[in-house]
C-alpha cells in the first residue's frame, strides 16, 4: 500500500519530534501549548490523510474482488438481488433499505442492474423516505406495486405517500392499510384499483359513519384479511375471487353477511375467523344448503359468539359449520365454550365436526417410526377444557384441533371412547393423553376407563387435590402396578403401551415409585418386558437407571417424568428426554 507508506513517513518524523518535546517539558509557557496544539494539528491532519488513502485503497480491492461477480450474467445477479432483499415469501426484508444502498454501493455494474430492475422497487412503504419513495414509484416503471400504508393523526389534511401512490392506482396489487383516519380513507381509498388483488385492513379506532372501502367493489380480489378494523360497510362489498377471507377481533359483523361472502367465494382456500363477535344470530332453516368449499385447505373457527348475552358462544361455531362443506383433509382449528341447551345439545354439535374416520385418517397423522417421536393424537382434559389433536405443529398449523370448553366430563368421554374405540385402535400407534385431575374435574376413574387402550403411549397428569396429593398420587402408581381382567379375559396391566408417564409426584414416597416399576414390569402373570433403561426427569436434572438399579430412584428429588424403554438389546438407545416433553393444557 504505498500510499499508506508515503503518509507515514511524511508524518513519522515530525509526530514522534513533536510528542517527545511535549513530553520531556513542563506546561507553563505559552509556547507549550502551541507546541500541544502543533502536535494535534498534526494528528488530525495524519488521521485525515489515513482515513482518504485507506478508503481509496479499499474500495479498489473490494472493486477487484467483486470483479468475478459483475461477470455473472444480469438475470443470475437480478435473481440474487430479488432474494437478498425479499427472501424466499417475497416479503421485503427489515433492513431492505439499507441492503438497497449495500448493493448500489458495490460496483457501478451492481448499481446500474440495481437500478435497472423495477421488480427490486415495488414494495413501498408510507414509512420510507420521502425521496426513497418518489425513486421507487419511479423505477418501478410499470410493475405492479405492493404498498404498505400506516396512518397518523398528521394524515387528516392529506398524504404526501398517497399522493404519490395515488397516481399510480392502475399499478396496485397489494394494499396493507394500517389506521388510516377517516379522512384519509374518503380521500384516497374510494376509486376501487382494477388490479388489485390482496388487502389488509387494520386499525384500533373506530369511524362515525360506515366505510365503504373502494366502493365495495373487490371483485378483483384473491385475499382479504381484516383484523381490529370497526365500522366497515360490509353489506356494499361484492367479490367473487377470493382464495383467503381471514376477520380477527372484529365485533360488528351480520353473520348471515359472512355467510353470503363464503357462498359468493367457493373457491376459497383458507378460512380464518378469529375472536369475531356476530350482532345476531339467524333463524336456522331446516333445509340448509351448505357451501361446498372443495378447495379449502385451511379452516380456523376460534373464539366466535353472538353479541346477545342469552345466545350460547358455541352457537356461532355451530351454525357456520352447518353452512359450509369443506374436504376432510383440510387443516382444521376450532375452539368454542360449550354450554348445554334445549336449542342444540352436545351430540348434535359434535355431529357437526368432521366425522371420527375422518380426524383418523388426517393427512397430518404421520405415525411415529420411534417411541421418540410425537404421538399423532393428543387428548387433553383440562380443569376447563378438552382439546382433541392429531398430528404435530407445522407451518401452516395443526392438521386436527378442537378444543371446547365446559363440556360436561362423561359427555367427552364418552366422545372420545366412541371415536378411538374399535378398529381405529390397531392402526393407531401413539396416544398422548393429558388430563387435569383435582376437585369436581377429571378424577382416576375417568382416566382408568382408558386403561385398556395400547395405543396409549404417553400419559401426562397434572394432580391439583389440594389435602388429598399423597393420596392421589399413591393411588395413581397402584393403579399402573396392579393387574386386571381385560374384557378379553386376560390380565394386563394398565395403559399397556405406555412410554412416558409425566406427572409432578410431589408428596408419594419414592419407594411406592421403585415399587410401582417392579410391579408393572415383574409381576409373573403378565406379560411385559422389563426396560433396560428408566430415565427420571426432576426439576434440576435426569438420571438413567437400569432394572438393576432402580433402587437408586429413591434418593430422587421431585420427579417430574419416567420414561420405560427400550425393551430390549436390539433397541434403539433413548433420545434425549426433552423431545418426550408435553405442555398440559393447564399451562397453555
Amino acid at each position: 500500500m504505498n500510499s499508506l507508506s508515503e503518509i507515514a513517513d511524511k508524518h513519522a518524523e515530525d509526530l514522534v519530534v513533536s510528542f517527545r518535546q511535549l513530553w520531556l517539558q513542563e506546561f507553563g509557557l505559552d509556547s507549550d501549548y502551541n507546541n500541544g496544539e502543533a502536535l494535534m494539528e498534526y494528528l488530525d491532519t495524519f488521521e485525515t490523510s489515513l482515513r482518504s488513502a485507506f478508503r481509496r485503497k479499499l474500495a479498489t480491492h473490494l472493486r477487484k474482488r467483486n470483479s468475478y461477480r459483475s461477470k455473472l450474467p444480469t438475470e443470475l445477479l437480478q435473481k440474487i438481488f430479488y432474494f437478498t432483499l425479499f427472501g424466499y415469501s417475497g416479503g421485503r426484508d427489515p433492513k431492505y433499505l439499507s441492503e438497497v444502498a449495500s448493493l448500489r454501493s458495490v460496483s457501478t455494474t451492481w448499481r446500474d442492474i440495481v437500478n435497472g430492475t423495477p421488480l427490486l422497487w415495488t414494495k413501498i412503504r408510507s414509512s420510507d423516505r420521502p425521496a426513497f419513495i418518489s425513486e421507487a414509484f419511479e423505477r418501478s416503471k410499470e410493475r405492479p406495486l405492493h404498498l404498505e400504508y400506516r396512518g397518523s393523526d398528521k394524515d387528516e389534511s392529506g398524504s404526501a405517500f398517497l399522493d404519490k401512490a395515488i397516481a399510480h392506482l392502475h399499478r396496485w396489487q397489494s394494499i396493507s392499510i394500517d389506521s388510516a383516519t377517516y379522512g384519509v380513507m374518503i380521500q384516497y381509498f374510494i376509486a376501487s384499483p382494477p388490479m388489485l388483488k390482496s388487502m389488509s385492513l387494520s386499525s384500533n379506532w373506530q369511524p362515525e359513519d360506515p366505510v365503504r372501502v373502494f366502493g365495495g367493489l373487490w371483485t378483483s380480489l384473491e385475499e382479504l384479511r381484516i383484523k381490529l378494523w370497526q365500522n366497515l360497510d360490509w353489506g356494499s362489498i361484492q367479490s367473487g375471487r377470493l382464495r383467503t377471507l381471514e376477520i380477527e377481533f372484529c365485533d360488528d359483523l351480520e353473520l348471515s353477511v359472512v355467510l353470503r361472502i363464503i357462498q359468493e367465494n367457493q373457491h376459497l382456500e383458507v378460512l380464518k375467523l378469529k375472536d369475531v363477535m356476530f350482532l345476531s344470530l339467524p333463524s336456522l332453516s331446516p333445509n340448509i344448503r351448505p357451501s361446498l368449499l372443495s378447495n379449502l385447505k385451511s379452516l380456523r373457527l376460534t373464539g366466535l359468539r353472538i353479541s346477545s348475552p342469552n345466545v350460547s358462544h358455541h352457537h356461532a361455531t355451530y351454525y357456520m359449520l352447518r353452512h359450509i362443506q369443506f374436504p376432510s383433509c383440510t387443516r382444521f382449528v376450532l375452539a368454542t365454550s360449550f354450554s348445554s341447551d334445549s336449542e342444540i345439545n352436545f351430540e348434535e354439535f359434535m355431529s357437526s365436526l368432521p366425522s371420527p374416520e375422518d380426524i383418523l385418517k388426517h393427512p397430518s397423522l404421520d405415525f411415529p417410526t420411534s417411541p421418540s417421536a410425537s404421538c399423532p393424537v393428543k387428548a387433553c382434559f383440562s380443569s376447563t377444557e378438552f382439546v382433541i389433536t392429531t398430528g404435530s405443529v407445522t407451518r401452516d398449523g395443526m392438521g386436527f384441533e378442537v378444543s371446547l370448553g365446559f363440556v360436561p366430563r362423561d359427555l367427552i368421554r364418552h366422545w372420545m371412547y366412541s371415536l378411538l374405540r374399535d378398529k381405529p385402535l390397531v392402526s393407531l400407534r401413539g396416544l398422548m393423553l393429558s388430563v387435569f385431575i383435582g376437585g369436581r374435574h377429571m378424577q382416576l376413574d375417568d382416566i382408568a376407563y382408558f386403561q385398556e387402550w395400547e395405543a396409549i403411549t404417553h400419559l401426562s397428569i397434572k394432580i391439583h387435590a389440594w389435602h388429598r396429593q399423597e393420596e392421589v398420587e399413591l393411588r395413581l402408581l397402584q393403579m399402573l402396578a396392579t393387574p386386571h381382567t381385560s374384557a378379553s379375559g386376560a390380565r394386563r396391566m394398565a395403559f399397556p403401551g405406555l412410554r412416558l408417564l409425566q406427572v409432578h409426584l410431589w408428596d408419594a414416597p419414592r419407594e411406592a415409585v421403585v415399587e410401582m416399576i417392579r410391579k408393572r414390569f415383574g409381576t409373573p402373570e403378565v406379560e411385559m418386558c422389563a426396560p433396560e433403561i428408566i430415565i427420571v426427569e426432576s426439576e434440576e436434572d435426569q438420571e438413567e437407571f437400569t432394572w438393576a438399579g432402580l433402587d437408586g430412584i429413591r434418593s430422587a428429588n421431585s420427579l417430574s417424568s419416567i420414561w420405560f424403554g427400550p425393551m430390549s438389546s436390539q433397541s434403539s438407545r433413548p433420545l434425549d428426554p426433552e423431545e418426550f416433553k408435553y405442555e398440559l393444557l393447564s399451562s397453555r
